[in-house]
Parts: structure tokens; C-alpha cells; sequence
């Protein structure tokens, strides 16, 4: 087999790994654990089961690798023909987007606390944490679309 096609395989499978993942991430897992306009009850839907939130994170993580290998593949791919355009593909295309996306598993970890009442938080009170975990899910979902702006 021609490197070049072994290289096209690679791609594809890593962006089709990718392309899988991502929407599981972004859509399916928030949608079972937010309560539109009920950040009381979306908190108490995460406290009965904090694995959902943790699964999340673990995918936006995942995902953010997975962008980085995206991008290394297409560069090795397309790297003998503009190997210039090819280095701003990574950087613009892995590196950059997976920053985003670990950056914004840092508030889902912060949820995660609140509704577990870990001894961090463990002085505040419920509405403060509510509000809190409201403000929290606010700042992933503008780090959401921050990289989706950037793609």
C-alpha cells in the first residue's frame, strides 16, 4: 500500500472517531442531565448521579484528543504538498480546539463538586450553590461556543 493511502486511512478513521464522538458529547450527554430553566433540579439530577457529568467531561477530553490527532493525521497527509498550510492545520485544527475543550471541562468539574457537596463547597449554602452551578453551565456553554466560533 502507497504511504499516502495508509496516511488517507488514518484520517479517516481518526476523523470518523471524532465525528462519532463529538455529537454524543455536545448533544446527547447534556441534554440527560440539564432541566431547561431549572438549574435546582439539574443540580439535584447531578448529585443522583455525578457519573453522567464525569462521563462528559471524560468525552470533551476525549474529543479534544481526538482533534489533535485529526489534525496530525491530515498533516502527515497533506504535508508533502503545502507543508506550510499543513502546520496551520494543526495549529489552528488540534492544537487550538483542544485547549477549548480542556479549558471547558474545568467548570464540569466545578459542578461536580457543588452538586456532590465536596468539602470545598461544603459551606455554602443550597441557593448559592444553585446559582453557582447556574453560572458554571453558563461558562461551559460560552466555551462551547467559543470553539465552535474558532472552527
Amino acid at each position: 500500500m502507497h504511504p499516502a493511502d495508509r496516511h488517507a486511512r488514518v484520517a479517516g478513521l481518526v476523523y470518523l472517531a471524532l465525528a462519532v464522538t463529538a455529537p454524543v458529547t455536545l448533544l446527547v450527554l447534556p441534554g440527560r442531565m440539564r432541566v431547561p430553566g431549572d438549574p435546582a433540579a439539574t443540580l439535584a439530577r447531578i448529585a443522583a448521579d455525578p457519573m453522567l457529568l464525569q462521563l462528559q467531561m471524560a468525552a470533551e477530553l476525549l474529543v479534544g484528543l481526538l482533534s489533535v490527532a485529526t489534525a496530525v493525521a491530515l498533516y502527515r497527509l497533506f504535508a508533502p504538498v503545502a507543508r506550510e498550510v499543513a502546520q496551520l492545520l494543526v495549529l489552528l485544527g488540534g492544537v487550538i480546539p483542544a485547549v477549548l475543550y480542556f479549558a471547558n471541562a474545568v467548570p464540569l468539574g466545578a459542578i461536580v463538586a457543588l452538586a456532590t457537596q465536596a468539602q470545598d463547597v461544603a459551606g455554602l449554602a443550597e441557593g448559592e450553590r444553585v446559582a453557582h452551578s447556574a453560572t458554571l453551565f453558563v461558562m461551559h456553554r460560552y466555551g462551547i461556543a467559543v470553539s465552535y466560533t474558532h472552527l
